[in-house]
């Protein structure tokens, strides 16, 4: 039986693409990110890490907060932030992406508002996210990426 060698190994082949995929993405993201500022709203932005670390390294200011109210805060004190990234559900509340929408159109924020969320009560609710004005729910860095630079170009 013939061994394969280490060009033929079928998982260096997947590493080398996504390696190349992210090196792309990064170059693209550079010219459109620069200076950006993400207000990203999630109670666990470990979940995110690849997401987040791509947009900063094209360049963008990522300011996590891990709470609607923190979102809130934050929007009412900068009048720079460029686009918001929140999950649906945030501790014990399944739509907390929802509520931070909707404070913030009160609020007269009409900032673009991505949901990156696969959770149920996001993919049930999507004509309310919407009809708020909001973009999503978005699945996956790849979609989330392509989404921040579409909405920021």
């Amino acid at each position: 039986m013939r061994r394969k060698n280490e060009s033929e190994h079928i998982g260096l082949g997947a590493i080398r693409q996504a390696t190349v995929a992210v090196s792309d993405m990064k170059r693209v993201l550079g010219k459109t990110l620069a200076g950006k500022r993400i207000l990203w709203a999630d109670d666990c932005p470990g979940n995110n890490v690849l997401s987040i670390k791509l947009l900063r390294d094209a360049g963008a200011l990522v300011l996590l907060v891990r709470s609607t109210d923190d979102a809130i805060s934050k929007l009412d004190l900068s009048n720079r932030t460029d686009l918001v990234s929140s999950d649906m559900g945030r501790e014990d509340n399944p739509v907390a992406g929802i509520e931070l929408l909707h404070t913030m159109r009160s609020k007269g924020l009409c900032l673009p508002v991505i949901i990156y969320s696969d959770s149920p009560a996001a993919r049930n609710r999507c004509q309310e996210i919407n009809r708020l004005g909001a973009i999503g729910p978005i699945l996956g860095t790849k979609n989330l990426i392509a989404e921040v630079a579409r909405v920021l170009q």
